[in-house]
């Protein structure tokens, strides 16, 4: 349970504050957090607050862990030109083409780099209007892909009798998009392309949007269109270049609207540069670990088991290194012996802690800043949380975990959300179901490995509620249960480093939909080995939690 001077507070997050990270321990409490609804609105993008210290300690770079792909996504009806608009991209047979309707079967996905943009992964999804059963799992995986694009292409066929008169799968592809804060690329395709002026085009946007201009200004509240002539802006009108009509927003989320036909050779590597031209690159808004002074050293605790990998270090742990690498900070690699650890026998686990501490003590008098701070395993937080306190508990050393800095990083300063979610806890009873979510996919080797996922966590909530108490499911990989996320009462996930930002950001949001509270491994492993240790774990990103 939840202490009792947490209780009275209200609840863990009633005094949540934001302060700045600073090695040293700090009991300046900085201003208070807001509201979560405001903070985690699903129009309103986020933004760290400004006395949250996370900007990385030099800018991104190539090979750098903060150099994010731009995802693009394309959408509209069956045989609209979704495919060949792909193949124009990739000038490659990426998708099979066909009269047939319904040839793309699933979501097509083509990695490439735009050379003004950076790295692009390219979406190429089924038809929208497709009916019957297999249509709609279709249009589920449809959707998905959308949820997850920076830029949502609709494809339009506006020139095929009949299509004109009923837009209503191409508006309420828009209509998502906008509700989702997406901009927008209207492509309306066809031979007749060349000969449709600027003002039937600007005609064809404001039938399509119509329905829904004032539910959506800020989509319509436009500038000067960029000049032709400037290298940055979108190639001139011609009869084989797309042609633009609408003008750019001033900021924010923007639609824009052509007429092109995709069969004219050149067309792809047009589009390129009209998509580089008015659609900006993803940004990174920070860094996998807040800043520290230049030649800071960082001790990295790894301890491995059987399913680590022989030859590589996880993911997670790689990222950090990069990291730390590219910020001039030194990077001290430990593999700390769980089960000495853990053992039973005193002497064992005096020498274990004899010998990491002796680590410890010999970089906390590195020059010129010592140990700046120690990130380790979620599963060892339990350890390192005590093992790291002075004689009269102060901290040795600001901690943290893979995972908790990891989910930061991967839901661009949500850290919070995931501390909401331990409210959860407080509710739970028998017969409840909660979630597990793993993003990587591999071959679980349970009978002899402690796998924190589908071995530790189910533990956990055995000692807590009673065995069997608590019904634990588990969703692996790529996918993820939207349609069935309202029988959970809380999902807990990894730190979500084998599946793009895009796609954990969308996983927030429809749980958020759902209204099914979320919480990280390392959150959870860190407030279950107690709330101290979890008031350490997220300090170091500018949050503040009681720790009492």
């Amino acid at each position: 349970m939840l202490s009792r001077s947490l209780l009275l507070r209200g609840s863990l997050l009633d005094s949540l504050q934001y302060m700045p990270f600073s090695a040293a321990a700090s009991t300046t409490v900085q201003k208070p957090l807001p509201f979560f609804s405001k903070l985690f609105g699903l129009r309103t993008p986020h933004a760290a607050p400004s006395d949250l210290s996370l900007e990385p300690a030099r800018a991104a770079g190539p090979g750098s862990e903060l150099q994010l792909r731009t995802n693009i996504g394309i959408f509209g009806r069956m045989n609209a030109g979704k495919s060949t608009l792909i193949n124009a991209i990739t000038q490659q047979n990426t998708s099979i083409v066909d009269a047939h309707a319904g040839t793309t079967a699933d979501v097509k996905t083509a990695l490439m780099e735009f050379h003004a943009m950076g790295p692009v992964k390219l979406f190429d999804t089924a038809g929208a209007d497709e009916q019957g059963g297999l249509g709609s799992k279709k249009l589920a995986k449809t959707l998905s892909a959308l949820k997850e694009s920076d830029l949502v292409i609709v494809v339009v066929d506006a020139f095929t009798p009949g299509v004109r008169s009923d837009l209503k799968v191409e508006r309420e592809l828009v209509r998502h998009a906008m509700e989702l804060g997406k901009s927008v690329l209207v492509l309306f395709n066809g031979p007749a392309a060349a000969h449709t002026t600027p003002a039937a085009t600007s005609e064809l946007i404001r039938d399509l949007t119509a329905p829904f201009r004032t539910q959506f200004p800020q989509y319509f509240q436009t500038q000067t269109p960029p000049s032709p002539s400037s290298p940055s802006s979108a190639p001139s009108p011609s009869s084989s270049s797309p042609r633009a009509a609408a003008s750019r927003p001033a900021a924010g989320p923007r639609i824009l609207s052509i007429t092109t036909d995709l069969h004219q050779p050149g067309t792809g590597a047009r589009l390129v540069q009209l998509i580089e031209a008015n659609f900006p690159a993803r940004q990174a808004p920070g860094s996998v670990l807040p800043a520290l002074p230049r030649d800071s050293t960082v001790f990295l605790n790894i301890p491995l088991d059987e399913e680590s990998p022989t030859t590589r270090l996880l993911r997670p742990q790689a990222l950090v290194l990069t990291h730390l690498l590219n910020s001039y900070a030194n990077a001290f690699a430990y593999r700390m012996d769980l089960t000495k650890a853990r053992s039973p026998d005193p002497a064992v686990r005096a020498t274990e802690k004899a010998r990491f501490l002796d680590k410890i003590h010999a970089l906390q008098r590195c020059r010129p800043n010592g140990l700046g701070l120690l990130v380790t395993d979620s599963q060892a937080i339990d350890v390192v949380h005590p093992w790291t306190l002075g004689p009269t508990g102060e901290p040795l050393v600001p901690v943290t975990t893979f995972s908790i800095a990891l989910i930061n990083h991967q839901t661009e300063g949500r850290l919070a959300q995931f501390i909401e979610g331990l409210r959860a806890l407080e509710t739970l009873r028998p017969g409840d179901r909660v979630l597990v979510a793993e993003a990587c996919n591999h071959n679980r080797i349970a009978a002899v490995c402690n796998d924190i996922g589908t071995v530790q966590l189910p533990k956990k909530f055995a000692q807590r509620y009673g065995p069997g108490a608590i019904q634990i499911d588990h969703e692996f990989g790529r996918e993820f249960p939207i349609e069935r996320l309202a029988q959970y009462r809380l999902v807990v996930h990894c730190g979500a480093c084998m599946i793009d930002r895009q796609k954990m950001i969308a996983r927030l949001d429809d749980l958020k939909r759902a209204g099914v509270p979320v919480t990280n491994y390392g959150v959870l492993l860190s407030y279950l080995a107690s709330p101290k240790a979890l008031a350490r774990a997220v300090e170091p990103f500018g949050i503040r939690v009681p720790a009492s």
